[in-house]
C-alpha cells in the first residue's frame, strides 16, 4: 500500500527496509528517545517479519518525492472494536513540511481507511520536539505515565496525547493553506 501526499508518500514496510531502519534508529540524536533500538540488521529483520504478520500493527516508510527514504511512522495496538490505535515510531529526517505531512497521511489512513475514532501517542517525556508538535497541532493531553520505557537501562516516563478526526481535518486544512504550489 502507498499513500501519496504533496511532498512525501508512505509505503508499507518491507523486509528490504531493515538496513535503513537500523541506520535511522541508531542515530544518536534519535536513539536517545527510543525504547530498545535494534542491535543489528538480523534483530531488525525478525522485528519486521513479526510486524508484517501482525494485524494490529501498520508500519510505513516515509519517502520524499525523489523516492528517497527519509523516515518511518506507524500505527500499533490497533483495536478494531474500539476503533482506536497508538501512533508512533515516528522518525522523519525530512523538512518540517514533510514531517507534518507524514503525520497527516498516517491520520488520513487511520480515520478514512481504518475508520478509527481516535489515535493516541505515548511519547518519551524528554522528547520535547515531538511533544511541542503534538501541542501545536491540537493533540489533547491525556496523562503522564511513569516508568513506561526502559532506555539505556533507565526507566523513563511518557506523556499521552489523543487525536481525533476533527483534529485531523483542522490540521489538514491548515497544512493546505501553508503548502501552496
Amino acid at each position: 500500500m502507498q499513500i501519496f501526499g504533496k511532498t512525501i508518500f508512505l509505503r508499507n514496510i518491507l523486509i528490504k527496509d531493515s538496513k535503513f531502519l537500523v541506520s535511522l534508529r541508531k542515530k544518536k540524536n534519535i536513539s536517545k528517545y527510543l525504547n530498545n533500538p535494534p542491535k543489528n540488521i538480523k534483530h531488525q529483520l525478525i522485528w519486521i517479519k513479526k510486524n508484517i504478520k501482525d494485524k494490529t500493527t501498520r508500519d510505513f516508510i516515509i519517502f520524499n518525492k525523489n523516492k528517497e527514504k527519509i523516515g518511518t511512522i506507524a500505527l500499533n495496538n490497533i483495536d478494531y472494536e474500539k476503533r482506536k490505535a497508538e501512533w508512533g515510531r515516528w522518525i522523519c529526517l525530512g523538512n518540517s513540511l514533510q514531517s507534518v505531512e507524514s503525520f497527516l497521511l498516517l491520520s488520513k489512513f487511520s480515520f478514512d481507511h481504518l475508520k478509527l475514532k481516535h489515535i493516541y501517542s505515548l511519547t518519551n517525556f524528554k522528547n520535547v520536539k515531538v511533544i511541542n508538535f503534538q501541542i501545536r497541532s491540537g493533540g489533547r493531553y491525556s496523562g503522564f505515565i511513569k516508568n513506561k520505557y526502559l532506555i539505556r537501562g533507565k526507566k523513563t516516563h511518557a506523556v499521552k496525547y489523543i487525536f481525533n478526526k476533527k483534529f485531523y481535518l483542522k490540521l489538514k486544512k491548515k497544512f493546505a493553506t501553508i503548502y501552496k504550489h
